[in-house]
């Protein structure tokens, strides 16, 4: 029986090992500053996860003059701007959670995201003074510690002077070194409406939703004069049980930040922070033929949500919700035939009058 036991713990153990060893031991979290901006970022694409559960950033402070007197010649200190003062964190800072496991000081920008990860490109606010050279960013953040929090050892490089950690992987011991780069990420941030005053944007107040009948694709048209920006989308059939949307040829809209909170055979919600002016395919979510009462008959609710849903500030489609201008697209076929006879009778026209 012991043997027995014996071999199951070392088979559990042996899971368990394989289960970190799959992790990719030089996969970190990537931090950039832009220095036109002040701005910090960070990235989880590249972290063994994928994802990112907590972060903490902090810069050397000079309220620790007592272990800066012991002259630690690991230990990077706060340089000077040119104005003399200190490299300070500026109060600008973008949360990525509701979390109460969050501080921002001058000196600490932390998080926790413990019930809710995040993954992506994500911006922290200008958090830091514009212009610093690369050399003071290096020197800020010259110091990583990884390691557990409670010993606080003066003598360890990075600790108290500026301790720069994250976690990515629960249980899955230190990570590695975060990577800090001097420079602005290649693509926009997957927050970047944290940082968009909503005022400033042109919101739709008409929308239409386009169908082709020739193979069922339905489109939202928010361009226009009366377009806009839109933060949701709302469809439910009157008749769901004998007309349902297709939902395996649903196409995720390009500028939504989130995934549909709801897509059942009745119903198609989106929500997003905002979504851009545009033309955008749903897919070829209908069946085909539909004439245009049909297609109009077809929806209990069709509309969509501005301003007021932006950031999830409501999502009250009964009361706020507008509703869509239902359209018909013609055939392509059925155009060209069109724009073939337009043209012949302008031809003709013009042939009497030269005459």
């Amino acid at each position: 029986m012991r043997d027995r036991s014996t071999r199951r713990v070392y088979s559990v153990v042996g899971c368990f090992c394989a289960l970190l060893a799959a992790f990719d031991a030089d996969a970190t979290l990537k931090f950039f500053y832009d220095p036109g901006t002040g701005n910090v970022s960070l990235d989880t694409t590249e972290t063994r996860s994928g994802e990112l559960i907590s972060y903490n950033l902090k810069l050397p402070s000079p309220n620790l003059a007592y272990w800066m007197s012991r002259n630690n010649a690991n230990t990077p200190r706060n340089p000077a701007l040119d104005s003399g003062d200190e490299v300070r964190f500026r109060d600008n800072q973008v949360r990525l959670s509701s979390s109460s496991f969050f501080h921002f000081d001058g000196w600490i920008a932390s998080d926790l995201m413990l019930s809710n990860p995040v993954s992506g490109l994500f911006t922290l606010g200008d958090i830091l003074p514009p212009n610093l050279p690369q050399s003071v960013w290096d020197r800020l953040f010259a110091g990583v510690f990884t390691g557990d929090f409670s010993t606080h050892d003066p003598d360890v490089a990075g600790d108290w002077y500026g301790i720069h950690s994250y976690t990515d992987v629960l249980g899955g011991g230190a990570p590695p070194p975060a990577e800090f780069i001097y420079g602005a990420p290649d693509r926009p941030f997957d927050n970047r409406w944290d940082l968009v005053d909503p005022a400033t944007l042109q919101w739709a107040t008409e929308a239409k939703l386009l169908y082709q009948p020739w193979n069922g694709e339905v489109l939202v048209d928010t361009r226009g004069p009366n377009g806009g920006h839109i933060t949701s989308i709302w469809l439910v059939l009157e008749d769901a049980e004998n007309t349902g949307f297709r939902k395996d040829n649903f196409t995720p809209l390009e500028s939504t930040t989130t995934p549909p909170l709801l897509l059942v055979p009745g119903a198609i919600s989106i929500l997003a922070d905002a979504i851009e002016p545009g033309l955008y395919s749903l897919g070829e979510i209908l069946e085909t033929s539909l004439t245009a009462e049909e297609f109009d008959d077809l929806f209990a609710h069709a509309v969509f949500m501005s301003v007021e849903g932006f950031q999830g500030a409501s999502y009250d489609f009964e009361t706020l919700g507008v509703a869509f201008d239902t359209v018909i697209v013609p055939e392509p076929a059925v155009v060209a035939t069109l724009s073939g006879l337009l043209l012949t009778l302008c031809r003709r026209r013009h042939s009497r009058v030269t005459l």
